[in-house]
């Protein structure tokens, strides 16, 4: 969605449907295979891109129509 240019109204809205599903999914898919090989870092990787997003639209930095791409290594 990053890539694809969506605004933060469409891509946050999916950032806060992984941060509360989150703690339900830890319960069952915690030790798995794809949560030893650093699915949780991507993860919290987004979350941080939502408080910032939101702390940037706070300041008025960027608005709800605005897109947000994250930085890739």
């Amino acid at each position: 969605m990053w890539s694809c240019g969506r605004p933060l109204r469409e891509t946050l809205e999916v950032m806060k449907n992984i941060r509360l599903s989150m703690p339900k999914m830890q319960k069952i898919w915690a030790n798995s295979a794809m949560g030893k090989q650093g699915r949780d870092t991507a993860l919290k990787n987004t979350l941080l891109l939502e408080k910032d997003a939101l702390d940037q639209i706070a300041r008025g930095n960027f608005t709800l129509e605005d897109s947000m791409c994250p930085a890739t290594k």
